[in-house]
């Protein structure tokens, strides 16, 4: 095992690329997971857009007002100091977190609709369009 290059002990191989060792027991074309898509790579999934409100029954709730999509990644951060206790030198700990970072949000209920005529459709809509683009900017939650 230790012999061969590029081997490592239980199951783990080196990258073809040099991104370093994979320590899954499959090769990496094979794998699921972390391994398939790189090590560093960012999962995209869609989420909801919410607004908060209140039932019918005075409670606290989020409403559903459309969808988003989410990028996460892992990201090393800062979480602690590390004091040496032979030195008292200082160093800092560090742990990986996944952070969420949004990427698009689209407003799928709206509150705005109207019933009118075929004739009048292509009016109702230039009017919609103008009173959605009046509209400021809301974030997303």
């Amino acid at each position: 095992m230790a012999g061969e290059a590029g081997k490592f002990p239980r199951g783990g191989h080196r990258l073809a690329d040099g991104r370093g060792q994979c320590w899954c027991a499959n090769s990496p074309t094979l794998a699921t997971g972390w391994c398939a898509g790189g090590h560093q790579s960012v999962r995209q999934e869609l989420g909801r857009l919410t607004e908060a409100g209140i039932n019918s029954y005075g409670e606290d709730i989020d409403r559903t007002k459309g969808i988003v999509l989410l990028e996460r990644h892992r990201v090393k951060v800062i979480v602690g100091k590390r004091v040496c206790p032979k030195t008292g030198c200082i160093t800092p700990k560090t742990a990986w977190r996944t952070v969420k970072v949004l990427v698009a949000s689209i407003k799928t209920r709206l509150g705005d609709w109207s019933l009118v005529p075929k004739k009048h459709q292509a009016q109702a809509i230039t009017q919609a369009e103008q009173r959605y683009m009046e509209q400021p900017d809301t974030p997303a939650t």
